[in-house]
């Protein structure tokens, strides 16, 4: 795959039933210095950021500090009332929420409802790398600050009956998560990546010192390999401005994995001892993020759906083509940059979970597709016993 895509360097870390059995870097981290990768390469992570995010809110949510049928002007009061063709988006009260960053905790997430400027919309299939926002250079120093992007953009639909992938809702998240939790976003989830385990992950600073963070390459339009522009991540923390390493990916991945099999555990009298301690989610928790939103079916993957912050592919068997899909949950990012993929294969998780195969990817060049990539190495080790 490095030399099929031309990249600098790649991360790979792979784990079967919760515990690693790969992780290794190709390649160079920084071309011009001679560093080389390692499974310890700190690089952007881009719309990985999104799971991590949407699990903080359903963290809030099990402590009953967030409440999903809420206004969203309860917890961002200067987030303006939005309407669509000249009517007030209400909520009925019997009407139940489908998502955290969705129709009503976040009633103008672009991912779910839109709000996009006219300019924008014209534009909207092109390659996203054409949008001058990615290359936004602005420091924005809260997550308030920064939603003035997009704050008084119009609707592109109502809100709850269209899909449209977006980053700027999850800034919007970011402010409710903050007014939530009664944090500055990125302290709570400094203490979620601690929770987590990952120990190499955090928001990315250009002025700060990030030890093992790779350099960013993109290619220009003779295919030239270059440096990536600067850019300021600052205005999409919570969407695509988190770092980490491939190890760290995996194991959050496993713990979305143990979370949800928990569910499965029919010993009841096992449950919370030292074999079986409880999740960081609860297994109900953790099946709703995996669990495919309405209108968002066909999107991200053909055979799937979009979830709260994942990608969810469902089991699926075509004995006449001889075609059989097996349960895939997954994230993939595109920064200035780098590309990345956090790929979780669950199996059979009747015996003592965590059961199935977490694939973590991360690449310092821009625009590379990881999802065949990371499907294959998963079926590579989906057979092999420990």
């Amino acid at each position: 795959m490095k030399e099929e895509t031309g990249s600098p360097g790649v991360c790979v870390a792979v784990s079967i039933d919760g515990k690693p059995v790969w992780s290794e870097g190709f390649g160079f981290a920084d071309i011009e210095n001679r560093v080389l990768c390692s499974a310890k390469t700190v690089m952007r992570i881009a719309s990985i950021s999104k799971p991590l995010t949407a699990t903080a809110a359903a963290k809030l949510w099990e402590e009953g500090k967030l409440d999903l049928d809420a206004p969203i002007q309860k917890y961002v009061a200067s987030f303006p009332e939005k309407t669509f063709k000249n009517k007030t988006k209400v909520k009925d009260k019997n009407e139940k929420s489908s998502e955290p960053e969705g129709q009503v905790m976040v009633s103008t997430d672009r991912k779910q409802t839109g709000t996009m400027s006219d300019r924008c919309t014209c534009r909207q299939q092109r390659d996203a790398f054409s949008l001058e926002e990615i290359y936004i250079k602005n420091h924005y120093n809260t997550v308030t600050e920064a939603i003035s992007l997009f704050k008084d953009e119009p609707l592109l639909s109502d809100p709850g009956t269209s899909y449209l992938y977006t980053t700027y809702g999850w800034t919007l998240l970011s402010a409710v998560i903050e007014s939530a939790s009664s944090q500055d976003f990125l302290l709570f989830m400094k203490k979620l990546f601690k929770d987590l385990g990952m120990e190499n992950t955090c928001a990315e600073f250009n002025d700060k010192i990030i030890h093992n963070r790779a350099r960013f390459y993109q290619r220009n339009n003779k295919g030239h390999l270059i440096n990536a522009p600067y850019v300021d991540n600052s205005y999409k923390w919570g969407g695509g401005g988190f770092m980490s390493t491939v190890e760290d990916l995996v194991q959050f991945g496993n713990s979305m994995l143990y979370a949800k099999q928990m569910g499965y555990v029919n010993n009841k009298e096992t449950f919370g001892t030292p074999e079986y301690l409880p999740g960081f989610l609860r297994p109900e928790t953790a099946t709703e993020l995996w669990k495919i939103v309405a209108n968002t079916e066909g999107k991200g993957h053909r055979d799937g759906g979009y979830g709260l912050g994942w990608v969810v592919i469902p089991e699926k068997q075509d004995f006449g083509s001889c075609y059989h899909q097996l349960d895939t949950i997954f994230h993939s990012g595109s920064a200035v940059g780098a590309s990345s993929i956090l790929l979780i294969r669950p199996q059979n998780a009747h015996t003592k979970p965590p059961k199935g195969v977490v694939v973590a990817v991360l690449v310092n060049l821009q625009q590379v597709h990881l999802q065949k990539t990371a499907m294959a190495v998963a079926a590579c080790f989906e057979k092999t016993e420990l």
